[in-house]
């Protein structure tokens, strides 16, 4: 059947002829094009950079613990204004909520889908569902975290701008990306996702009584989407509204068709639960 469509278009092409052909490539190149960044867009968003800066700047020369405490929250907002505005151009596809609220995102942590990592976050952003700041977290190291992850993002989208290249402005976008969205989870406490021993990653990196059916469940389910989980991640009381969450989320992920994940079954659910608490903090 997939044969027959085929034929029948290049039928139809050969019988416009050469300028119809040529029109249609045309038109799929502009369409290309037009999702590319502009330099006007590059341009804002390098001011809307530069205003983070400003503000960690400020946070700087601020020595009341309640100014300091709101400049952090003003730049923690800023920066997740920038990623959604990032999500809604037309090079992300134009779709942060494609799979659902409190859902991490196509293919945000998992293994080999660099592609994946366009299709935004629903959870960055949006009305109650915004990542929230790190409770208690040290202004100074708040502030030198950021300007560290902000000169990144100066550079990367002054090195977007100087390319003229559609392609490769896609490219290095799906970088920029890539790295906000791991430092953003960095600083949330998340880097355990990509597994290492950076900040934010558990300290254990193997899971204990690794041979036991819990462990072996937890290697083969929880990292569809991201790193082994360490259960000492979480207390045992918490495990299970955790683990009920991360099914849901992976019954959303096959709803949607992404990737073939598979879901445990409910002997396997309570096994993993059983493991976690286990082995709980």
């Amino acid at each position: 059947m997939r044969s027959h469509h085929t034929l029948s278009a290049l039928l139809v092409l050969v019988f416009l002829g050469t300028p119809a052909i040529l029109a249609l490539v045309t038109t799929a190149a502009a369409r290309e094009t037009a999702s590319a960044p502009t330099d006007a867009q590059i341009k804002s968003l390098q001011r809307q950079i530069h205003g983070m800066q400003d503000q960690l700047e400020e946070l700087g020369n601020t020595r009341d613990p309640a100014a300091r405490q709101r400049l952090m929250q003003q730049n923690w907002s800023s920066m997740l204004d920038y990623m959604q505005r990032m999500q809604s151009m037309p090079w992300m596809g134009g779709r942060p909520n494609a799979m659902g609220p409190g859902m991490m995102g196509r293919g945000m942590m998992g293994r080999g889908h660099a592609r994946d990592w366009m299709r935004g976050c629903p959870i960055v952003g949006g009305p109650g569902s915004g990542w929230q700041m790190p409770p208690g977290i040290d202004a100074e190291q708040y502030r030198a975290d950021m300007l560290q992850y902000i000169q990144q993002m100066q550079d990367q989208m002054n090195e977007i701008g100087s390319s003229q290249d559609p392609a490769k402005r896609q490219q290095l976008l799906e970088q920029h990306w890539r790295d906000m969205y791991r430092n953003m989870q960095t600083m949330r406490g998340m880097g355990w996702m990509w597994g290492g021993t950076g900040p934010g990653a558990p300290p254990e990196t193997n899971l204990p009584d690794n041979d036991s059916r819990g462990a072996r469940l937890v290697s083969h389910y929880c990292t569809q989407c991201h790193a082994t989980p360490s259960p000492k991640l979480h207390s045992a009381s918490e495990w299970k509204a955790v683990i009920s969450r991360m099914k849901m989320n992976m019954k959303n992920f096959k709803a949607a068709n992404w990737r073939g994940v598979k879901i445990p079954s409910d002997s396997e659910f309570r096994s993993i639960i059983e493991y976690m608490q286990k082995y709980a903090r």
